[in-house]
């Protein structure tokens, strides 16, 4: 496979609540006994934060593929023809999104073997930050396996230029081993909850561990170790909600009280901006204009007192009293920066878990195993509270509870990069997407693999239908 014998270079992990960045300049010249410090194993692992960011991956690719990809988000008609591909289900293998995500994923797996193999210092940062790099290569492997099902397994960096035509294997595999992974440093304690240095600010902590593993057993109808990983977030004290919605998008609560993981954007140097700001923006309030835009029966599926709907808008008022009237649908300011620091460059982070997620996992779990407890309702009902509109009311049937909180993480965390795999989570999504005129077949429920991977690699094989 041609991707995963990419030259990797770690340039920076931009790592504090101001969004400072340290600049650590290194190079992997060789696989043998390369991590001889602490400074060359933390370089190591922030050339995979660093791959996550700049590569593209939770760029414009993820909200494309998670978003644009679902029933929410919707892309605008006079857009590049590849995202409005995605938007209305026309995409195909050889769709320049699918391969860049592929690309990027392959490119930050090989950069976590890498640390993950060669980091044998008998410290505590040693320890740490293979436990990051095992973090990071469990999160890139569950994107990948929901986004294309079976997928190639790569555990170990490439040596030389044999051995690279590597089949998938299946997705159980692929799923028993990053479950391992993540069984294995949240047991070992290497993550710890919080840091105590700000420059360590956005690495994995244990709860962006417990999160991920959280996720993943919901996704494989584990619901019991679901559950217990959530109330473990939970319990611990180290996160709650913010007090008003707005509070977390607000760039000066980054990496704040709510946020468990983000990837990590600044204006330190332009080029460390994210794209988040602009692609969702109404036309020409930033440099350029965004593609990005809201469902109207979304917007009125909303409960008039929700506060949530209010960064939804259809005009906006400059800085300078100017009336931008939106063309085509809605907007939303999840990430708003009034002062981003180039085009496409903004300060938003990209947040991948929050508090408010894990609540919701848990009241998922909690009703797929016990029906609708009590302990479930005020986990969903924290969140009601905080929008401004009524709990929910007690005497609910297990399935009315499932569908509440489904309804739930869609008021809360639109645009978040979460609504394709809970449609594909939860069986809605052929039902969902038809439902808003999107025409959906059962192929559908997978990315086909890229075109350009399966001329590089005569081991992989075509998702079925494509």
């Amino acid at each position: 496979m041609k991707n995963i014998l990419i030259p990797i270079v770690a340039i920076t992990l931009m790592v504090s609540c101001e969004s400072n960045l340290e600049e650590e300049p290194f190079s992997f010249i060789t696989n043998d006994n390369f991590f001889n410090t602490e400074e060359d194993a933390i370089s190591g692992v922030n050339a995979v934060y660093q791959n996550l960011r700049e590569g593209g991956f939770y760029g414009s690719t993820y909200v494309t593929l998670s978003e644009v990809g679902a029933d929410i988000i919707e892309y605008r008609s006079d857009g590049d023809a590849e995202f409005i591909g995605f938007d209305k289900n026309q995409f195909g293998s050889a769709f320049g999104p699918l391969n860049n995500f592929w690309t990027q994923a392959y490119s930050t797996i090989n950069r976590a073997n890498t640390v993950i193999v060669n980091t044998t210092l008998d410290s505590e940062i040693g320890d740490r930050v293979v436990a990051e790099a095992t973090f990071l290569r469990a999160l890139t492997y569950f994107n990948l396996v929901r986004a294309f099902g079976d997928v190639p397994l790569v555990l170990i960096p490439p040596e030389g230029i044999d051995n690279l035509a590597i089949p998938r294997v299946e997705s159980s595999q692929v799923y028993d081993q990053i479950i391992t992974d993540l069984n294995q440093i949240i047991g070992d304690g290497d993550l710890p909850e919080t840091y105590g240095n700000s420059s360590d600010i956005g690495r994995a902590t244990l709860g962006a561990a417990q999160a991920l593993l959280a996720e993943i057993h919901l996704t494989l109808g584990n619901y019991s170790e679901a559950r217990d990983l959530a109330q473990q977030i939970i319990s611990s004290g180290t996160y709650q909600l913010f007090d008003t919605y707005n509070d977390v998008f607000d760039l000066a609560n980054e990496n704040g009280i709510e946020h468990i993981f983000s990837i990590q954007y600044s204006c330190v140097e332009p080029q460390f901006g994210s794209g988040y700001a602009q692609s969702f923006a109404v036309d020409f309030l930033y440099p350029g204009f965004g593609g990005l835009m809201v469902n109207e029966a979304f917007v009125a599926s909303f409960d008039a007192n929700d506060v949530r709907s209010e960064l939804i808008y259809t005009e906006k008022i400059t800085e300078s009293g100017e009336i931008l009237e939106v063309k085509q649908l809605p907007r939303h300011d999840k990430f708003f920066d009034p002062s981003p620091c180039g085009n496409s460059r903004a300060k938003n982070n990209w947040i991948v878990y929050r508090f408010a997620d894990i609540l919701l996992f848990f009241a998922e779990a909690e009703n797929e195993l016990s029906g609708p407890s009590g302990a479930a309702y005020d986990a969903v009902n924290q969140i009601r509270e905080r929008a401004g509109i009524a709990p929910l009311e007690a005497g609910l049937s297990k399935e009315a509870f499932q569908e509440a909180v489904f309804q739930e993480r869609a008021w809360e965390l639109y645009s978040e990069g979460h609504r394709r795999w809970d449609l594909l989570r939860t069986g809605r999504y052929i039902q969902q997407m038809e439902s808003v005129g999107i025409p959906t077949e059962s192929r559908y429920v997978l990315f086909p693999i890229p075109l350009a991977e399966l001329d590089a690699n005569k081991e992989l094989t075509q998702n079925d239908g494509y």
